[in-house]
């Protein structure tokens, strides 16, 4: 009810009904009157039935004063009514034909009730103004009517139109909530498809979500690392803690690459490449931090890779360098020993050769310096050709089951007259008797001869002694000697090609070709070669090999 209609007072009699429902200006005083004779009020409850579909009509018109009644057909609700005036079976006024709806009380209701037949037939001029104000009664209720039909005509095409906009803005928008979810779908899939780790962190950086590289690259789960603090995560690979507000400081501007080490519970600190980015809204302000990190241990370990082949490069490099260095520093010392012999043998060869120069009894000595001279000769070439085939694999080693004492004493017994003739004594000492052994006789001679050569060399008094003995499978034979003895640093030099101790004279005592020769002989039977000195008195050379040398047959 509007404030205009609770505004009229109580309704109690039909002239006063009729007043409030039909136009002031449509009937006179004397009209409404004769109208009001034919007019009752009518009281309901709810849920009373005003008008049943289907019966005969009654002949009666509703106007509704108070309360609301609705309207339907076939049990079906239809509308609802429940302004005051609103009209109900007008139809009546003009036709006899049943009631096409029911019309049943929603809450206590008052009409007004019109009885259009005519129970007592008037005067035909009474009764042609009471059909004419019944007329006129039709007529203004069709002229509501229609107004009303026509505003809620508008006020349906209005809503209609309304509708349909929105069905339209319904439908568009439902088409961008569809792109915008196809996009989300393909980034998602971008974002858990990327072979590197992504985070999204806060402001404060805490991480609000990770794809599943990180557990794929890293081996961290990503549910564990969900609202901590990304700065727990990394740090930098100086050491110092990854601390978020200097990381962010950095990625606000134009975002921030560098290397950091991610932490890993069993792992440790893994290398990684990092990126960091801003996500903003459209109007720039910042919504949350993009978090990249590339796993580079593949990349680290190629680094150090690389690093470590440099630096045997460099070591190779050096080695190639000291190598030329001892071929430059060899040429010139087989120069100088080859010119001296050569020397010799030209020199004593001219004077045998110039007539009247040598006397036939006077040939002889210089005959005999010539063979000695021709003889170091032979010896240098001969042990630098061995040197090089073993060295290179050519050398053919000839084994077999051999005396290993009867070799020992046969080689010493060549040296000692060498060393009477120099007042040194060459003793041999073998305390148990020796199992045979495999080896090449005519080589293992060479090299124990080198060690009776190296000590009859450098010992200028005292004594030199030969040790031979058996240890299980293994045999060693020592060349002790009384001496100069050898630094410690020239040892191993001594072993290498061309090798001598630095206070070794040229003059006297060769190329430094013996102990390299040993040595190889040694590990072509398996075995090792070893020095030590007592300081500046006494030399101890040792021989070891197997009883059954195996492995390269040829000193390669």
């Amino acid at each position: 009810m509007t404030p205009a209609e609770a505004a009229v007072p109580p309704i109690t009699t039909p002239l006063q009904a009729l007043r409030v429902i039909l136009p002031a200006t449509a009937f006179s005083d004397a009209e409404l009157g004769e109208l009001a004779q034919r007019c009752s009020l009518l009281d309901l409850e709810a849920q009373r039935v005003l008008i049943r579909e289907g019966e005969p009509s009654d002949n009666k018109v509703y106007f509704l004063l108070e309360g609301s009644v609705s309207v339907s057909i076939q049990s079906r609700f239809i509308l609802r009514l429940q302004k005051r005036g609103d009209s109900i079976g007008e139809m009546g006024l003009i036709s006899a034909a049943p009631r096409s709806a029911t019309v049943t009380t929603d809450c206590r209701a008052q009409l007004l009730v019109i009885d259009a037949l005519l129970q007592e037939r008037p005067a035909p001029d009474g009764d042609y103004k009471l059909r004419y104000s019944l007329s006129r009664v039709f007529n203004a209720i069709l002229t509501e009517k229609l107004r009303s039909t026509s505003d809620r005509a508008r006020l349906y095409e209005d809503m209609a139109n309304r509708s349909q906009a929105e069905e339209r803005q319904r439908f568009l928008l439902e088409q961008e909530i569809a792109s915008y979810l196809q996009q989300i779908s393909l980034y998602s899939h971008l974002v858990n498809s990327a072979h590197d780790a992504i985070l999204i962190t806060d402001e404060q950086g805490r991480i609000l979500n990770a794809n599943r590289a990180l557990t794929a690259r890293f081996g961290i789960e990503t549910d564990a690392v969900i609202g901590i603090e990304v700065g727990t995560l990394f740090g930098m690979p100086n050491g110092e803690p990854g601390n978020w507000e200097s990381i962010s400081a950095r990625s606000r501007q134009d975002g921030w690459q560098g290397e950091i080490v991610l932490y890993h519970p069993t792992q440790g600190a893994i290398p990684a490449d990092c990126s960091i980015s801003t996500v903003d809204d459209p109007e720039h302000a910042l919504l949350a931090y993009s978090v990249i990190l590339r796993d580079i241990r593949e990349r680290k370990g190629l680094e150090a890779e690389t690093r470590r082949q440099a630096a045997e490069l460099e070591r190779a490099y050096g080695q190639l360098r000291e190598l030329d260095r001892a071929k430059s520093s060899f040429l010139s010392l087989v120069s100088h020993q080859l010119r001296t012999p050569i020397s010799s043998i030209l020199a004593y060869s001219e004077l045998l050769l110039t007539e009247g120069m040598v006397e036939p009894e006077e040939r002889e000595p210089f005959v005999s310096v010539i063979h000695k001279e021709a003889g170091k000769l032979s010896e240098m070439v001969n042990k630098v050709l061995a040197i090089s085939k073993m060295e290179t694999g050519q050398m053919l080693f000839n084994f077999a089951e051999e005396n290993l004492e009867e070799l020992v004493r046969l080689v010493a017994a060549m040296y000692r007259e060498r060393a009477k003739a120099g007042g040194l004594t060459l003793d041999v000492d073998i305390p148990a008797p020796l199992r045979p052994v495999v080896c090449d006789a005519d080589t293992l001679r060479e090299a124990i001869g080198q060690l009776l050569d190296n000590a009859l060399r450098y010992t200028e008094a005292g004594s030199i002694r030969v040790e031979a003995t058996q240890a299980r499978d293994r045999s060693l034979i020592r060349v002790i000697d009384t001496g100069k003895g050898i630094e410690g640093l020239e040892i191993d030099s001594l072993l290498e090609t061309f090798g001598r101790g630095g206070a070794v004279n040229i003059g006297p005592h060769g190329l430094g070709l013996g102990l390299p020769l040993c040595y190889l002989v040694v590990k072509a039977h398996s075995g090792t070669l070893s020095l030590k000195s007592r300081g500046e008195i006494g030399t101890e050379a040792t021989i070891e090999f197997p009883m059954q040398p195996g492995g390269d047959r040829t000193g390669g």
